[in-house]
């Protein structure tokens, strides 16, 4: 059996996404510039990217500038969720 020690970081973020209901277009991509992990957040007409940067999780929408989550994939998934649920309604996907 798999404990989240036997997970990275960013599948420990996916699991905490998932935790949550949310398994609709989110997944492990490798970043192609440094080879690493990160959870690809898909919405309708984008996506939004989150990474471990060694110390903390952190998050950000297309190109935008990067926003700090913190180091725990719970908390971290807290702030995550809710802005997918508004993305999705105001994209006119009917929210979760």
């Amino acid at each position: 059996m798999e404990t989240p020690e036997d997970f990275g970081r960013a599948e420990r973020l996916l699991a905490a996404i998932r935790g949550r209901g949310r398994a609709k277009g989110v997944d492990i991509v490798r970043d192609e510039e440094t080879g690493l992990s990160q959870v690809r957040i898909a919405y309708r007409d984008g996506a939004m990217l989150a990474e471990w940067t060694g110390a903390t999780y952190r998050w950000r929408s297309e190109d935008g500038p990067w926003e700090t989550l913190g180091a725990d994939p719970e908390d971290a998934a807290k702030v995550i969720v809710p802005t997918m649920d508004v993305r999705t309604t105001l994209d006119g996907d009917g929210g979760p």
